[in-house]
């Protein structure tokens, strides 16, 4: 829910005061880019984050350990390594949990780094829109499962399919369209594509 509520409180003031991981007012990609998860700490402890912008968000009975990182930290670690044990049979698949669990967690978070940092900073843009500074990164496009496409994000936020171009990669688009077709999903929203193509056709 915090994460949420952060991502709908940066949406309501992109790129302007008020938005809680804007490159633009937190000196810049490369220092946002390093302190991403520190500023994420900091706003989750404002109880107006979650009350004002987190209202109507359901919880999960898990929440009560997620939101608390260290116990979070130690759950999912110990999965690993418990997983990887069984698989290997012997203390090899221990270490290889913990090496594996480590290097997926940096992933994650860093990857959420690039996207809040670079993605308001470096790369293209296709619509200009005039209310946010977002761009669109190719590479993060292709390395992160279509995130990197961050100022079609911006664009239409309720879009399911973040590329826009022909150019654009979108490995989670992929992934719903496998699942639409055997129907464990279904589509609620249209594309950027779809709404864009209507509008012109309007």
């Amino acid at each position: 829910i915090i994460w949420a509520s952060m991502h709908l409180k940066h949406h309501r003031f992109t790129d302007k005061a008020g938005d809680p991981h804007s490159p633009h007012l937190l000196g810049g990609p490369w220092k946002l880019f390093w302190k991403h998860e520190r500023v994420y700490a900091e706003a989750a402890k404002d109880p107006e984050l979650v009350a004002h912008y987190g209202r109507g968000l359901p919880k999960s009975q898990l929440d009560f350990l997620l939101e608390r990182g260290l116990i979070g930290l130690v759950l999912g670690w110990t999965l690993f390594i418990v997983v990887f044990w069984l698989i290997a049979g012997s203390w090899v698949g221990g270490v290889i949990g913990v090496v594996t669990y480590g290097v997926q967690f940096l992933a994650y978070l860093k990857s959420g780094a690039v996207v809040n940092a670079f993605g308001h900073w470096y790369g293209y843009r296709t619509f200009n829109d005039k209310d946010n500074e977002a761009t669109n990164l190719w590479w993060a496009g292709l390395f992160i499962a279509g995130e990197g496409y961050h100022e079609n994000h911006h664009h239409l936020l309720s879009s399911p399919k973040m590329s826009y171009l022909r150019k654009e990669f979108d490995l989670s688009w992929l992934v719903l369209e496998v699942l639409m077709a055997v129907r464990l999903a279904r589509q609620l929203c249209p594309t950027i594509n779809e709404k864009e193509a209507a509008k012109k056709a309007a």
